[in-house]
């Protein structure tokens, strides 16, 4: 039997508990899955080079922006990221010779592989 009381006061829990968490142990923690993450964005290389320019390094800045960052803009990113600059990540995001529609796509095609062999 579920208990409303009992319900709210885990959902308050929960929010204590996240709202306890520090930027600073996100950012010290972040190293734990740091590798996994850039093997993981290396797959999608192909989605991030042109013909002269390959953009890995600023997807691998981003996509590490993206999680450890306490806003989500590029300006904040770049503060917080001491190897990334406003003007690298504004152009990835902005003008950047990457498509955002296939490489989602990509990823949409992966996890369903990945959740049919999981869940077959």
């Amino acid at each position: 039997m579920h208990h409303p009381k009992r319900k709210a006061q885990t959902a308050e829990t929960e929010r204590a508990f996240i709202n306890k968490q520090k930027y600073e142990s996100k950012i010290s923690n972040f190293w734990l899955v740091e590798s996994r993450l850039l093997q993981f964005l290396l797959s999608f290389t192909f989605y991030f080079k042109s013909r002269t320019k390959d953009g890995t390094s600023n997807a691998a800045s981003y996509l590490k922006g993206l999680i450890v960052s306490r806003r989500r803009n590029y300006q904040v990113m770049a503060q917080e990221l001491q190897n990334s600059s406003q003007q690298c990540l504004h152009h990835f995001i902005t003008n950047g010779k990457w498509c955002y529609s296939k490489l989602m796509d990509r990823i949409t095609v992966d996890f369903g592989c990945l959740f049919a062999t999981e869940w077959t």
